[in-house]
């Protein structure tokens, strides 16, 4: 789980840092206009993205074609440590640490502190405009050694990898731009849209089985989907999941056959189990309409929230 948020001339990894190392409690600033904080599993790196610098032949204005996204690292202190430069935007680390996976304009890689492994395409062997039905997104399965990505043609939705599909279901099963979360030990997929409303399916590496969850909030605005958060909300055992459907926030099997609901909260997304399992981690959000579209709303007031995985009430 992370919050995607643009954070103009710092970073702000208090929370997220304390739940990656579970015993730290302070703020860490970086003076990088930067975003997307993602602690190693074991506490002892940050990546993060820097971004401002315009690329070369641009249009000169401020969306993502014209600003390259550079994938940093910081140690749990704030010190900013060197490594080669590497434009993406970022996913999930490996559970052993070793490295994080780093994607854009499909393409992909795992980084480390030495750089990583040279980026590989998507699109290989086909057209540019392929590029409208397959996901920019990319999770790497340890177990297969493979990055697994969605792709939807006219006759099916495919979860594919390098070397060709793990799965193939019915057309639309679930969009290009959805979300992969990938259970600890990889057995199972928790696949979601982050619209409003989106489905939660689980997919069963083992059984070859898709099980529908229910509807699922990840985070309340829609956005661009290249800035809307990633999120894992499997508990560390792989058992269970944690996520709001709706306003309700939920904890559930793979199998959907076990379910507890926990809470109820406006506006509420991007649940998250600590690395003990003994809490789960959310955010609200309030709305405010954007200046010059006021159809359109502006998620701030960001508020971070502990629960009991047992029950119990919330602090922040």
């Amino acid at each position: 789980m992370r919050m995607r948020t643009a954070v103009a001339g710092c970073l702000l990894l208090a929370f997220v840092a304390t739940l990656a190392a579970a015993q730290r409690h302070e703020a860490i600033l970086l003076d990088a206009n930067a975003y997307d904080p993602v602690p190693s599993p074991d506490g002892k790196l940050i990546a993060y993205v820097v971004t401002g610098r315009k690329l070369q032949g641009g249009s000169g204005g401020f969306g993502r074609s014209n600003l390259e996204t550079d994938v940093k690292f910081c140690d749990p202190d704030g010190q900013t440590l060197s490594t080669p430069q590497r434009e993406g935007f970022l996913g999930e680390w490996l559970s052993d640490s070793s490295a994080v996976v780093s994607f854009r304009d499909w393409r992909f890689a795992l980084l480390d502190l030495g750089g990583g492994t040279q980026s590989q395409s998507m699109l290989s062997d086909r057209n540019a405009s392929d590029s409208i039905n397959v996901s920019e997104r990319v999770v790497y399965l340890a177990k297969i050694r493979k990055f697994v990505w969605i792709e939807n043609s006219g006759s099916h939705t495919l979860l594919q990898t390098e070397a060709g599909p793990i799965a193939v279901f019915a057309p639309g099963t679930f969009p290009e731009y959805s979300v992969i979360a990938p259970s600890p030990d990889g057995r199972y997929l928790a696949i979601a849209g982050p619209e409003l409303g989106q489905t939660l399916w689980v997919y069963d590496t083992e059984r070859k089985s898709l099980v529908n969850l229910g509807t699922i909030t990840i985070h309340p605005d829609s956005g661009w989907n290249y800035f809307v958060p990633a999120w894992n909300p499997w508990f560390p055992d792989g058992k269970h999941l944690a996520f709001f459907s709706e306003s309700t926030l939920r904890v559930a099997s793979p199998d959907g056959k076990q379910r507890r609901d926990l809470l109820k909260a406006v506006h509420a997304g991007l649940a998250i189990p600590s690395p003990d399992g003994s809490r789960i981690a959310y955010a609200t959000f309030a709305a405010r309409p954007r200046k010059l579209r006021h159809d359109l709303n502006f998620w701030a007031g960001s508020l971070l929230w502990i629960v009991p995985s047992s029950g119990g009430a919330p602090v922040h």
